[in-house]
């Protein structure tokens, strides 16, 4: 009985780590990557066809400007 627990316990887990991954990446960081890029391109980029097209570029892009921003944070407090 213990072990049935755990293993749905286990499986439990796995879907909310999933969901919450999937959650970060796909809004945070891919909004943020958009927002950066057509901040620095004053609106030009990317546009609604270009944003499907592009999608795993902005989102790369999103990580660095996410991780350029941890690490402002973290130097500038320490």
């Amino acid at each position: 009985m213990e072990d049935l627990l755990e293993d749905a316990f286990r499986g439990v887990s796995a879907v909310v780590r999933w969901v919450l991954i999937n959650f970060f990446v796909e809004i945070i960081i891919h909004w943020t990557g958009r927002l950066s890029l057509l901040i620095i391109t004053f609106g030009n980029y990317p546009r609604s066809h270009k944003v499907e097209e592009d999608e795993t570029f902005i989102t790369i892009f999103g990580f660095a400007v996410f991780f350029a921003f941890v690490t402002f944070l973290i130097l500038s407090n320490g």
